[in-house]
């Protein structure tokens, strides 16, 4: 009798060292898993926008940031006195 279930694991092409740098966005999970490879001295980048969960608001920002594409007055709104941004957690 098996009391465990059996998972194939295959070997990442793409293995995380020391020498590594991490980029990490999203949930609190990723903060969860970012503060855990911080703790162990990985390289990371986390949530530099805040936890973010919708995965439109994390496309749109992950295409800016490949295209260069700054945000503008347009992309913001005022409320408040602060400014705030759909994509970000502001």
């Amino acid at each position: 009798m098996k009391l465990q279930t059996q998972v194939p694991v295959n070997v990442s092409p793409y293995p995380i060292g020391y020498n590594s740098e991490i980029f990490l966005l999203g949930s609190c999970f990723a903060n969860h898993i970012g503060g855990k490879l911080k703790y162990h001295k990985f390289k990371t980048t986390l949530n530099p926008f805040g936890i973010l969960f919708h995965p439109k608001a994390l496309s749109n920002l992950v295409e800016r940031a490949l295209s260069e594409k700054e945000y503008g007055e347009d992309d913001l709104f005022s409320h408040q006195e602060q400014w705030h941004s759909f994509d970000a957690h502001s």
